[in-house]
């Protein structure tokens, strides 16, 4: 990325029969714990670069080459691997909103666009029980969301019964008609929804549906996270995030 990185680091212990296998064992068997692995990394990275930087006039860097801290992401199964795995590989091409554009179709009070927004996000939960709605901290101005997961549909139906303004981010094309309930929010002013994509573009995706997430937190002036997932994609999401947004959690 442009100004961090990502990375999936293996720990695994190695037993007394495999460090026998490999050679006499030394009299202090060292470990490395994950802190270990990022301070070898960073020291040895920045070497590099400096010696780059007098060998071959790289630019300098003033200070220090990485921030003092990282964010670290526990992975536990085979299909929080595969998230993760994606998330990275789609990651360069996804911080860009120009990847799919501007939400250039949209229907509804534009106006909406001026409130302060706060935006709602919530995992998908991997086979528990429905998540219920919850109370978002202070009643906001604005709720924007892509509203996709279960949580963030309950939201949506809450918000939307009590007359509070929302903007929802379609991750596909604007469907040719809404449910009336949502037709009448839209045609009283208190929705709006945009997308990037055209109407063709009928089914959700996991790379629109990235999109969509990282457009909304982009857009939002404060933000909500309900359910949370700490090895699934809205945690990567969110450790992308610069810190200059509040987070608050439902």
């Amino acid at each position: 990325m442009p100004d961090h990185i990502h990375g999936i680091v293996r720990l695994r212990s190695v037993s007394a029969a495999e460090g026998h296998a490999r050679g006499p064992a030394p009299a202090e068997p060292k470990t490395m714990s994950l802190p270990d692995v990022m301070h070898r990394f960073k020291t040895l990275t920045t070497k590099r670069y400096a010696d780059g930087s007098a060998a071959h006039g790289w630019p300098r860097f003033p200070g220090t080459l990485w921030h003092r801290n990282y964010y670290g992401i526990i992975i536990r199964t085979e299909r929080a691997l595969a998230n993760i795995r994606n998330y990275i590989r789609d990651n360069p091409s996804n911080s860009d909103t120009l990847r799919f554009g501007e939400p250039r179709f949209s229907l509804g009070n534009r106006a909406l666009l001026q409130l302060h927004k706060t935006a709602f996000l919530a995992s998908r939960p991997y086979g528990q029980a429905p998540v219920p709605a919850p109370v978002l901290p202070t009643p906001p101005a604005c709720v924007i969301s892509g509203f996709l997961s279960p949580q963030e549909r309950a939201v949506f139906d809450a918000y939307l019964a009590s007359g509070t303004p929302m903007i929802q981010i379609l991750a596909r094309g604007l469907p040719d008609s809404f449910p009336p309930r949502i037709q009448r929010a839209i045609d009283t002013g208190r929705l709006l929804v945009m997308t990037p994509f055209p109407s063709a573009e009928t089914h959700f995706s996991a790379a629109r549906a990235a999109w969509c997430n990282q457009y909304v937190l982009a857009t939002a002036d404060a933000l909500v996270i309900g359910h949370l997932n700490p090895d699934g994609m809205l945690a990567c999401l969110l450790a992308d995030l610069p810190h200059d947004k509040p987070i608050m959690r439902a």
